[in-house]
């Protein structure tokens, strides 16, 4: 029975905050928008609020970061980067999450952007469960997902061939056309509603 290695998807609450404000913004202006004209005009602002939920789920659910036993995934909104364990250089939490690989510049993390440093000690943060294998998706603070790749590349040392594993960036066209998406929605369902 082969068992399933670790991996982690994390994000932090206030994505979700977010999220779900912008969300309760386009039902709340949706219904107005209903109660004061009835259906006239209501595409254009429906138009507008889909626009304010595409834009809450590119911007704000889709962005976060993947450890598991091989390295380290940033998933922003533009990019999509990898970094093996074997050629991740440096962690850092005094501005954001940064994570620099051996041949390259430091990458932020876009879902956490608050800093850590203000934590100070490591046990001050509430840790992310570790777990042996499985999914585990969850909700942190910057200084829990530092703390997380240590513990990760502690147990999990590199061991596999390093030319298979290399330290990879490309666009997120998923996060890209969602975004996109969104700011046409917005910018449509304006022009519509002063036309």
């Amino acid at each position: 029975m082969s068992t399933m290695e670790p991996r982690y998807l994390l994000r932090t609450s206030s994505q979700y905050v977010t999220a779900v404000g912008l969300a309760a913004l386009g039902a709340t202006l949706f219904v107005v928008q209903l109660t004061q004209t009835g259906l006239k005009d209501l595409g254009h602002t429906g138009l507008f609020s889909v626009g304010l939920c595409l834009i809450a789920w590119a911007f704000y659910l889709m962005p976060h970061l993947e450890v598991n036993a091989d390295g380290v995934g940033i998933h922003n909104t533009l990019r999509r980067v990898f970094i093996p364990f074997g050629q991740l250089a440096a962690t850092e939490t005094r501005w954001g999450l940064k994570l620099t690989p051996a041949k390259g510049r430091p990458i932020a993390v876009r879902s956490f952007g608050g800093s850590g440093a203000s934590r100070g000690h490591r046990a001050a943060s509430r840790s992310v469960a570790f777990i042996r294998s499985g999914v585990h998706k969850t909700t942190c603070s910057t200084r829990a997902a530092y703390n997380l790749i240590e513990d990760m590349q502690e147990e999990f040392p590199p061991r596999r061939n390093p030319r298979s594993l290399a330290h990879t960036s490309e666009w997120n066209v998923e996060g890209i056309a969602v975004g996109a998406a969104g700011f046409a929605c917005l910018l449509l369902g304006t022009f519509l509603s002063l036309g």
